[in-house]
């Protein structure tokens, strides 16, 4: 093999002085860019534990809200109304059925208010 020779290069002050403060100033460049990824790759965890999070909340919600669904009565639309909607628009037959929701909600209430009323009676004599 051959010798390696080696080659030394004469650097005058200034230039040394200005090198050195180069590879220093690069050298904080690339901290800071170590601290700014360090940094995001923190802040993107925690943005996607949240995002777990919110979807498990919202399929926690989409359970509930089939469930309240399942449990709400069904609202009975009659004939005459489904008729009604045919010959007036549709507009109509919303607030008429809207009234009738009203109307149903009410008298509902009022009724089972009465039933529990009468329970409670027999219960105390």
């Amino acid at each position: 093999m051959k010798e390696e020779e080696l080659i030394h290069v004469k650097l005058e002050y200034y230039e040394g002085f200005e090198g050195k403060k180069s590879v220093l100033s690069s050298q904080i460049n690339l901290l800071r860019l170590v601290k700014i990824i360090k940094t995001y790759n923190s802040l993107r965890q925690e943005e996607l534990s949240l995002k777990i999070k919110i979807e498990k909340k919202l399929l926690e919600t989409s359970i509930l809200l089939n469930k309240i669904r399942v449990t709400l009565p069904k609202i009975h639309i009659p004939e005459q109304l489904i008729k009604h909607r045919e010959n007036k628009g549709v507009d109509e037959f919303e607030s008429t059925i809207r009234k009738a929701k009203e109307k149903f909600d009410y008298g509902s209430i009022e009724s089972e208010l009465q039933e529990i009323q009468q329970k409670l009676r027999a219960l105390g004599t």
